[in-house]
C-alpha cells in the first residue's frame, strides 16, 4: 500500500516525508495522487477488455482447431 505524506503545511517537514512513497503539500493534493484520472482507468479498462477478446479468441481457435484434429 502506498504511503503518500500530506500533513498540510507546505514549509513543515516531518519524519513520514522522508519514508513515504509520495509527498504531497495538502491533503487534497495527497488525494490528487493517490486517485487516478477518470479518463487513465477509462482507458486502461478499454486495453485490458480487447486484450480479453483476443486471448478469448485465441483459445477459441486453439480448442477448435484441436476437436477438428481429433474427429
Amino acid at each position: 500500500i502506498p504511503l503518500i505524506s500530506a500533513v498540510g503545511h507546505e514549509t513543515d517537514t516531518t519524519l513520514i516525508d522522508y519514508v513515504s512513497d509520495a509527498r504531497a503539500p495538502t491533503p487534497t493534493g495527497a488525494a490528487e495522487i493517490a486517485v487516478p484520472v477518470r479518463s487513465e482507468l477509462l482507458l486502461m479498462t478499454g486495453e485490458h477488455g480487447e486484450r480479453l477478446k483476443r486471448a478469448l479468441a485465441r483459445r477459441t481457435g486453439q480448442s477448435r482447431d484441436k476437436l477438428a484434429a481429433a474427429r
